[in-house]
């Protein structure tokens, strides 16, 4: 019996795709995309799509929320396992996730004689602060928590999780929440990712909050981790700017594009001062905010990068000129 694999996607990404294609090759899976197409029209040519929508989730007998294509990511869980019954584990993947393997079957080769019904990053019992805490307290005795751009499933933990799903009266647990907590407190296998697969990801490379730019990371070698999130331009810089404020976008951006392009940071850092630092920053979010056409931002961030490498070429011929000029001045006295 194969695995299933299912992508949960609002939009199309061609990484997304070339990752499907590549399960595909290896034959070991069975693909849905679970496609939420409320805001645009998309299509991952060759793979089976279930729509992610009100009348597929009352299908099932689930409650619905306006926000549970975002909320309630465990539903893509259940639309997937209608769709293909038959299956012994459901990976579920994020489309803004990279996995970091030259070849991708090594990587899922790695959890082959793991038994677990539940994989998941960061799994461990919910802080008292958490914000979802509140809306998985009542269920169980203890609130559990995890983070979900990669998920494995097993058949039988993903329809004890639906079931339980369908009994509640309202969804307003979130994903992370709901299937850490359910399935942790009902005597299920749950296990963290990294503890069957030991320095599988790290921050800032994983996490909520710190993105990673797609060209830098399509430009670094595999390293064997996976990556999240993995953003293009305008959502790469949202992101940054909500999550750390303006100051820090500005550096993060100069280090990211240098990582993209091929040069090397600490040397154009040597030759730009702080302000033509801050200006080239601030030019590129100015140029990413204003236009939405991925090919337009590509450019225009292409030519905000050769200005800054033309201004660090002007800043260090001037800055040996006058070191030599000083010098000679000093032997002359």
């Amino acid at each position: 019996m194969k695995d299933l694999l299912v992508l949960r996607a609002d939009h199309y990404s061609r990484a997304s795709h070339q990752t499907l294609i590549e399960a595909d090759r290896t034959g070991r899976f069975e693909i849905v995309v679970v496609a939420d197409r409320r805001k645009r029209h998309f299509e991952y040519s060759g793979f089976r799509h279930v729509a992610f929508d009100t009348r597929t989730v009352r299908s099932l007998g689930l409650p619905t929320r306006r926000d549970m294509q975002w909320r309630c990511g465990d539903y893509a869980y259940y639309l997937a396992a209608q769709a293909v019954p038959d299956f012994r584990h459901l990976w579920l993947l994020e489309t803004d996730l990279r996995i970091g393997f030259d070849r991708l079957e090594d990587f899922f080769r790695l959890f082959d004689d793991c038994p677990a019904d539940f994989l998941a990053s960061d799994l461990r019992p919910a802080d008292l602060g958490w914000s979802w805490r509140v809306h998985v307290a009542a269920l169980r005795q203890e609130a559990y928590r995890c983070f979900f751009p990669l998920t494995r499933v097993s058949r039988a933990a993903c329809t004890h999780l639906r079931h339980q799903r369908a009994a509640s009266t309202d969804a307003l647990a979130n994903d992370e929440s709901f299937a850490a907590t359910i399935l942790v407190n009902d005597g299920y296998d749950c296990r963290e990712l990294e503890a069957v697969v030991p320095g599988l990801y790290a921050r800032p490379g994983f996490s909520f909050d710190y993105p990673v730019l797609d060209r830098a990371y399509e430009r670094a070698p595999r390293d064997n981790r996976i990556y999240h999130p993995v953003l293009r331009d305008r959502l790469y810089l949202k992101r940054l700017r909500r999550y750390h404020g303006f100051p820090k976008a500005w550096r993060t951006i100069y280090h990211e594009a240098c990582t993209a392009y091929g040069w090397q940071p600490p040397v154009l850092a040597q030759r730009l001062p702080p302000v033509g630092l801050t200006l080239g920053a601030a030019l590129t979010l100015l140029v990413v905010i204003l236009f939405d056409n991925p090919e337009a931002i590509e450019s225009l961030m292409q030519a905000v990068a050769v200005l800054m490498c033309v201004a660090a070429a002007a800043l260090a011929l001037r800055s040996t000129g006058n070191d030599d000029g000083g010098t000679r001045n000093r032997v002359d006295r």
